[in-house]
């Protein structure tokens, strides 16, 4: 059984940084997980073989299947889950309609209510699948 890391958000800053440590781990693959196949291909090239390129949206829900699909096919010991990918919208919290804050999940907002630091809410769904898939009660 392979050992995998799932890395979401993997052709970021943060996602490359984490692409670099975790591959000095005892592991076989990282799925890296992001929408840009060209970026995803760059990071396969520059990292070698281990790094699995998987291009998918994950706020799209269709891709939160195609990856529980994917991992039942494969059937993988996930060593590590890296919910890393996100969006920023900038802006007054008060411009934002009730569906937006929602999907924002939490800002942080200074006095005069300018978001400064706004935290995207991860799809906790492939949370959610890996728990049901990997539970050890």
């Amino acid at each position: 059984m392979k050992k995998i890391v799932i890395l979401t958000g993997a052709t970021g800053g943060l996602g490359r940084e984490f692409l670099k440590q975790i591959l000095k781990e005892d592991i076989d693959e990282v799925w890296a997980i992001a929408r840009n196949e060209e970026k995803l291909d760059e990071l396969r090239k520059q990292y070698g073989e281990k790094v699995v390129p998987v291009s998918m949206d994950l706020s799209d829900f269709s891709s939160i299947i195609e990856l529980e699909a994917r991992l039942k096919e494969h059937m993988p010991a996930v060593q590590y889950l890296i919910n890393n990918a996100g969006l920023a919208k900038m802006g007054n919290y008060n411009d934002f309609s009730l569906e937006e804050i929602d999907f924002i999940g939490t800002a942080i907002l200074d006095s005069d209510g300018k978001s400064l630091i706004e935290k995207i809410e991860l799809s906790k769904r492939v949370t959610d699948i890996l728990n049901k898939m990997y539970r050890r009660d």
